[in-house]
């Protein structure tokens, strides 16, 4: 009583009453479910249920960017978005790629270029709409809220500089830095090459900056080893001093590769071992 297929030139999918289920050949069966029969046309792969209805539009490729949502690729090379709630496609196939933030429900998406040079990503919504054009030749999700903004800058090490833009596209941190990172508060700590290291809020750096020696995370949480004027200390993403900024050297000390444990600190030539909130251990 179980649907089989019948293979020859072709393959169709019947039912044992002879019946079609597929609408048309199938090239090849791929796999058959407890409740759906995934089969191939062409280079293209799609499902349907025993009863002949659509579960999946037949694709080259398919992967999963969110919850009913996928990217599809139809021909070579060209990805899209399929809907699976409205079964249809909803950003056209003619991305080189596309990435999605669940959070934020955008799409950053990848034109081809013109052989010579990539062209800019640009995000759009799920209507297809252009939210944040193409004025920055590199753009990623950072965090859930926002967007890393990327230009050119000859005078960088790196040859890049930096920015943050929020989901409407307004520019929060000008491209101009080497390294970002944000609070929970909402406050950008950021570096140039140079090291020196400042807070942006609101678009205004509101921080002397300092230099900084060494970053580490401990519980998700990052802290960084600064120098002030010539004496060391520490803080965390807020500004707030875990360790004062007192000591002629601070040296980060770990359990294990990747795992801090605490601070071997020197002040007029004595040292001392702190842990991580500075508290004295030897």
């Amino acid at each position: 009583t179980k649907p089989g297929y019948v293979e020859r030139t072709d393959v169709y999918v019947i039912k044992q009453s002879g019946d079609f289920i597929t609408k048309q050949p199938v090239s090849k069966v791929l796999e058959v479910k407890a409740n759906f029969i995934k089969y191939q046309v062409g280079k293209l792969i799609g499902e349907i249920d025993f009863e002949g209805n659509t579960i999946s539009r037949p694709f080259q490729k398919k992967e999963r960017l969110g919850k009913g949502l996928y990217k599809v690729m139809q021909e070579k090379y060209a990805w899209g978005v399929y809907d699976e709630s409205l079964d249809k496609i909803i950003i056209p196939c003619k991305y080189s790629d596309i990435e999605y933030s669940e959070s934020m429900d955008l799409f950053i998406v990848r034109p081809y270029g013109d052989g010579k040079r990539g062209f800019p990503p640009y995000v759009v919504n799920r209507n297809n709409r252009v939210v944040i054009s193409q004025l920055y030749e590199r753009l990623s999700f950072f965090g859930n809220k926002y967007f890393e903004i990327g230009v050119s800058n000859n005078q960088s090490v790196y040859g890049v500089s930096k920015g943050i833009v929020d989901s409407t596209g307004k520019v929060l941190v000008k491209p101009l830095y080497r390294y970002i990172w944000v609070s929970d508060n909402g406050n950008f700590i950021v570096t140039k090459d140079d090291k020196r290291l400042g807070i942006v809020n609101n678009g205004i750096s509101d921080l002397e900056y300092s230099s900084y020696e060494g970053v580490y995370t401990e519980k998700s949480t990052l802290y960084f080893v600064i120098l002030k004027g010539n004496k060391y200390g520490t803080i965390d993403l807020d500004n707030n001093d875990i360790l004062p900024i007192i000591y002629d050297s601070i040296k980060i000390i770990y359990k294990e590769k990747g795992v801090p444990f605490g601070y071997v600190v020197e002040k007029n030539r004595k040292y001392g071992v702190l842990d991580l909130f500075g508290n004295t251990i030897i």
